[in-house]
């Protein structure tokens, strides 16, 4: 992406929310794989403004992280989810109503609607109880985790490019992590995943009521271009399917 595929978005998360939806020139806000694609672009640019915003700043995106009494559901762009992009009754004031522990609460129906990647038993196990302030990651442990896994598919090079310059073939401490937060009494309630400035954490923790959000909205060009990308995608991965599917013959 360039610069005039984007545009910054600052403040309170229901308003971005609500903005961008009701935008025909930047109709998307940036999900976890479009801010590392701009980070990973910023890594080695000359302009040390461009550099600096990119790696040291956190950033708030459409992916999802929806807490309920199963687990946690990753939902990758929550924004073109039924949810929000069907909702005749999408509004600001609504968005407000449903606020809880700086999510939103979501209806049994509204939870069902949804689609994504479930974190549960052992696996969410796994993050409540590791002591993140001790946490050596490494390349490996990054590519066969879940959340990340979920949120990368198709693009793993673009993931596998950012581990490189985090991680330069060395383990680091505190990188890339991904901290789930304690909601899931409160659920089902979906917060916005936040990436960390410099080390990369995935998280729920900041509020959609929150006056301090940033956000990245996405032009229509760039929407309308990714689009075609994963439908082509999605055609080779189906036609791969069929050929290697077809009957031989043999028994």
């Amino acid at each position: 992406m360039t610069k005039s595929d984007y545009k910054i978005l600052w403040g309170e998360g229901f308003k971005q929310i609500i903005k961008t939806l009701n935008s025909t020139e930047y109709p998307a806000l940036g999900t976890v794989s479009q801010i590392v694609e701009l980070k990973n672009k910023a890594f080695y640019s000359s302009d040390k403004e461009f550099k600096c915003f990119w790696w040291n700043q956190g950033f708030d995106t459409s992916d999802a992280l929806v807490y309920s009494k199963e687990g946690i559901l990753v939902v990758k762009d929550s924004l073109k989810t039924p949810l929000f992009s069907e909702n005749s009754e999408m509004s600001y004031s609504n968005l407000k109503n449903s606020l809880n522990e700086g999510g939103m609460r979501l209806t049994p129906e509204q939870y069902s609607s949804l689609e994504g990647r479930m974190i549960s038993g052992k696996e969410l196990e796994k993050y409540k109880t590791c002591r993140l302030d001790q946490d050596l990651m490494s390349s490996e442990i990054i590519l066969q985790d879940p959340v990340w896994d979920y949120l990368f598919q198709g693009n793993r090079d673009l993931l596998r490019e950012h581990i490189h310059y985090l991680f330069k073939g060395e383990k680091q401490k505190n990188v890339m992590r991904f901290i789930p937060g304690s909601y899931l009494a409160n659920g089902p309630l979906l917060k916005l995943i936040h990436i960390k400035g410099k080390t990369s954490d995935l998280s729920g923790m900041y509020g959609l009521d929150e006056d301090r959000g940033r956000f990245v909205a996405i032009s229509d060009e760039v929407v309308k271009r990714e689009a075609l990308i994963e439908e082509l995608r999605l055609k080779r991965a189906r036609e791969f399917l069929e050929h290697n599917l077809e009957p031989t013959g043999q028994c």
